[in-house]
């Protein structure tokens, strides 16, 4: 063995004698000490899995919760006399998850071979949930599920009927005084051509000289664009403005319109698919929720983020760099548009972050075109740009919407 690698086994020795009990990989765990540790570790990854933290932030959070994590399983392999490399099974979801939990619930080497009992049923079925929790802490991931018929799909419908007279006044311009685009797009009907007028002659006039040829019919022009397409002309195409963002440069979830509610509460009550109570303090109870991102129902508001449709980064690099706070505020907290603010998962919320349809959408396929269709609208709303990619992209997944 090369005197180097020796040296770095040497170190990696020395460091982990110096570690607490609980944190050092040496030593070896029996079942019921493994399954008490794993309670705490289960109970933390789910409160890190469930708050509303951006990814990264969530996936630092998760990180000295793995390494503590690989630690007990490394000893509960080594005390069921299988070698600790097992343990990077842990990094294969859900099947080296199963295959990492079965060899955990093995028992301990000083008690020879036992058959199947509870308590490896036990152990095993604990191992994976915290694998499982852990898993999903540090790598957030949406589901696809079914895509029921729900008043959210009917909110985000609502662009293709708003008029003028319908938007508040209270609208924040755009930063550079150019009216906004409205998104109620009427479709005209192909021009058609001109119909032959027949005239009734008399016998003696039709006999008079051969009857002159018809003339050609014009042909008809081209049909106006309709539906995504014509939200997609509008968009001004420019290059992202890739510096100098922050998130609190834009305050949200105030309660602008001083009803008691802040902004994210108000998108809870008005998405509620049934009516909810608000008490003191505008808390809300009863109410039932769906995400269109991925079809998940919950009743529990907390499981559920407010998501800017244009992300707030993706909003400044698109032209609110040049905007002044109370316009970026407005933007942030904008009710005046049903699609500007969506309730949905939290896994989905995370799993879209700061990206545009070019780098995400949603799983739920069949709303992909009242997503993308929602998304033009917002940056129309806004006076926002797109770039040349984003708009591609739009094009090419809302063919045929």
């Amino acid at each position: 063995m090369p005197a180097q690698v020796i040296r770095l086994r040497d170190a990696a020795v020395r460091l982990d004698a110096r570690l607490p009990a609980w944190l050092a990989f040496r030593g070896t765990l029996p079942r019921r000490p493994f399954l008490l540790t794993l309670l705490p570790i289960f109970v933390i990854s789910a409160l890190i899995g469930s708050a509303p933290f951006p990814p990264v932030l969530t996936a630092i959070l998760a990180l000295p919760i793995a390494v503590v994590t690989s630690a007990v399983f490394v000893k509960r392999l080594r005390d069921a006399g299988y070698h600790p490399a097992f343990v990077l099974l842990g990094v294969v979801p859900l099947l080296g998850w199963i295959a990492l939990s079965v060899l955990a619930a093995g028992v301990s080497t000083s008690q020879g071979p036992a058959p199947l009992s509870r308590k490896f049923a036990l152990t095993g079925v604990a191992s994976f949930l915290v694998l499982a929790v852990l898993g999903v802490a540090i790598m957030p991931a949406s589901e696809p599920p079914p895509t029921p018929e729900s008043s959210t799909t009917q909110v985000v419908e609502e662009p293709a009927e708003t008029t003028d007279e319908e938007r508040p006044d209270s609208r924040a311009p755009a930063p550079n005084g150019t009216s906004e685009s409205e998104g109620n797009v009427t479709s005209e009907p192909p021009l058609e051509g001109e119909e032959d007028i027949t005239v009734d002659s008399a016998p003696d006039e039709m006999e008079a000289g051969p009857e002159p040829e018809p003339a050609p019919e014009p042909e008809p022009a081209p049909p106006p664009a309709s539906g995504l397409e014509a939200l997609v002309v509008q968009l001004r195409v420019e290059a992202e403005y890739p510096s100098g963002y922050d998130r609190d440069l834009f305050r949200h979830w105030s309660d602008l319109d001083g009803n008691g509610c802040d902004t994210r509460r108000d998108v809870l009550i008005q998405e509620s698919q049934v009516p909810v109570s608000v008490g003191g303090g505008c808390t809300i109870s009863g109410g039932q929720w769906y995400s269109a991102f991925d079809g998940v129902v919950t009743s529990d508001p907390s499981s559920f983020d407010i998501d800017h449709f244009v992300p707030l980064k993706e909003a400044w690099d698109s032209g609110a760099h040049a905007w002044d706070s109370g316009t970026r505020q407005r933007f942030a907290n904008d009710m005046s548009y049903s699609g500007s603010l969506i309730a949905v998962s939290a896994s989905s919320n995370r799993s879209k972050g700061a990206r545009d349809p070019a780098e995400w959408l949603p799983p739920n396929a069949g709303y992909r075109c009242e997503y993308l269709r929602t998304w033009v609208q917002v940056k129309i709303n806004w006076n926002l740009s797109a770039d040349a990619g984003e708009v591609a992209s739009i094009r090419s997944a809302g063919a045929g919407c």
